[in-house]
């Protein structure tokens, strides 16, 4: 073993036990352990760089920022509230109106704007997805 494999090994293993430990938060841990890889030269930046997934860092950062405008929206307190009124309290019937509404929001989602059932060896399936998002969102 040469030496950018050692310190390669002694980062992930000082890093995975900052983690069990929780001395420190991962990602902060991780950020420092790649940092520390660039800055020793174990990994030049361009290889660093191509292991980044734009394209899920992007999705992730969406659906973040969806769910909190929506959170301070109030909207999950509201289903919840109305769930929990519908069931009376109770916990059992809570969770069943949250698998029937579920099932209702995926039965709504494969219909098309014809009502006729969504068929998974249609070609046009761009076509399908966006005429059944329309018609779920409006």
């Amino acid at each position: 073993m040469d030496a950018s494999q050692i310190i390669s090994v002694a980062v992930f293993v000082v890093a995975m036990a900052l983690i069990m430990s929780e001395k420190m938060h991962r990602s902060l841990v991780a950020i420092v352990g790649a940092m520390l890889l660039l800055i020793l030269h174990v990994l030049p930046f361009d290889a660093a760089m191509s292991h980044i997934d734009f394209n899920t860092l992007g999705v992730l950062f969406g659906m973040m920022l969806f769910v909190s405008v929506v959170k301070l929206s109030g909207l999950f307190e509201y289903l919840a509230v109305k769930c929990a009124r519908i069931a009376k309290g109770d916990p059992w019937r809570i969770m069943m109106l949250f698998r029937l509404a579920d099932r209702r929001s995926l039965r709504v989602s494969r219909q098309r704007d014809d009502g006729s059932p969504h068929r998974t060896d249609d070609h046009h399936g761009l076509q399908i997805a966006r005429r059944e998002s329309d018609s779920f969102f409006s």
